[in-house]
């Protein structure tokens, strides 16, 4: 391996310096090189940075050792993948030797009451009026005037093409929506109304009188003279055609089709199918099972539910407990609070005897590179619409409230471990 040596004059361009040592490796790579180029296990250490070029590798250092920086680019097509989500920001995290102890995310609020059990929940809706959508058909019933004449006879056909009833299977056909109130009524969600009128008419009856003609006696010698008979004229035949005016009444049928709306909200969008279990009633039997004394009600218990808020019943009654101070009420939307832990050794404070600091401060500076390097980790692996706040203070001081333990283990100055809220 030979080392790096610029051919470029003294006043080259710091741009024309790193294009010439990102390049450079092309004049110096073997043929055994060539397999290992994409191969971040197997890959020369000096071509490392180029490859984490190609893999658009977010988080860098030349300080690392080599395993680990082999280890984060093998790492780019999983951290590519995970960028927005909060296992692929924990995990670029750590590549800075640092840790994720809490990640708090929308919705985050609170509730001045305790949540109420299924129990009370079911006792409440069953106090709600509700939408109930039958999954069995109506039946219609029929009399036998159906197929009546007009004159109110019964007889064994059809007039035309019509009954002498309104045909109202457009009101029964299909499944049936009904609103049902807690007490047990039922009001139809498609109501169906027959509008009935009865007009005076009137109808002309035709009588026709044929009257016949006579004929005379006839001589015929031999044949017919001209086209006439030989004797007198023939009386020709008449017909007498006279009309009778009647009154009558039609009665006219229409059936009108509606629908009720509830005019309350649902609780809940979402329908449940129900399917009732229903304790079985007196029955009559005949020595075989011809029929039930009592009507099958079965198709009643069988329907898709949906309970509507009246806000009228009261919500059921819980204790109430106070959050003020110890949680937040709601969170906006694509934001994040992290409480990240730093990983690296603490920082040695320095100070000078006989002399005086301004305020609290030392004389050394502080090094934020691991604090800079975990911000980094954090905004390059979140999506671009999110909004993260990063707290690195860990640790804080105990208060009674926490329930400090009295067997000894306790002691004072020790500080404990702290949480977001």
């Amino acid at each position: 391996m030979s080392t790096f040596e610029t051919i470029l004059p003294s006043n080259a361009k710091p741009l024309e310096l790193d294009l010439e040592k990102a390049t450079a490796f092309l004049s110096i790579l073997g043929l055994e090189d060539l397999g290992d180029l994409t191969n971040p296990r197997a890959i020369r250490a000096d071509l490392l940075p180029w490859l984490a070029y190609r893999f658009s590798t977010d988080i860098w250092r030349e300080e690392w050792s080599a395993e680990k920086r082999r280890d984060v680019v093998a790492q780019q097509f999983d951290l590519h993948r995970l960028k927005g989500t909060a296992e692929g920001i924990r995990r670029m995290v750590e590549l800075v030797d640092a840790e994720i102890k809490q990640i708090i995310v929308p919705p985050k609020r609170i509730f001045a009451m305790p949540a109420i059990g299924k129990a009370a929940r079911n006792a409440w809706l069953a106090r709600m009026p509700q939408i109930r959508v039958y999954l069995a058909n109506n039946k219609g019933t029929i009399g036998a005037d159906a197929f009546g004449g007009v004159d109110g006879r019964a007889r064994g056909a059809f007039a035309g093409r019509a009954f002498a009833r309104l045909d109202r299977a457009a009101a029964i056909y299909g499944r049936r929506a009904v609103i049902r109130q807690p007490d047990g009524t039922e009001t139809n969600v498609r109501r169906s109304e027959v509008e009935t009128t009865v007009q005076q008419r009137t109808a002309r009856e035709f009588d026709r009188i044929h009257i016949p003609g006579k004929i005379g006696p006839a001589l015929f010698a031999g044949g017919f003279v001209g086209k006439g008979f030989v004797t007198k004229r023939n009386k020709q035949a008449e017909i007498v055609t006279f009309s009778l005016d009647r009154q009558y009444d039609a009665v006219l049928s229409e059936l009108h089709l509606s629908t009720v709306s509830p005019g309350l909200d649902p609780v809940d969008v979402k329908y449940s199918r129900v399917s009732d279990r229903w304790r079985p009633g007196p029955a009559l039997y005949a020595r075989r099972f011809k029929g039930f004394a009592i009507p099958d009600r079965a198709a009643e218990h069988l329907y898709d539910r949906i309970f509507l808020n009246d806000p009228a019943v009261d919500a059921p009654w819980v204790r109430a407990h106070s959050y003020a101070g110890h949680a937040r009420i709601g969170m906006p939307a694509f934001r994040a609070d992290m409480l990240i832990k730093k990983m690296s050794k603490k920082q040695r404070r320095a100070g000078f005897a006989g002399h005086t600091f301004v305020g609290r401060s030392f004389s050394t500076k502080e090094d934020l590179t691991a604090l800079k390097m975990i911000y980094a980790a954090v905004r390059r692996s979140k999506a671009a619409r999110d909004r993260v706040f990063v707290d690195t203070q860990t640790l804080r001081r105990p208060v009674f409230g926490d329930g400090i333990p009295l067997d000894g283990t306790f002691k004072f100055g020790q500080s404990a471990k702290r949480r977001l809220t």
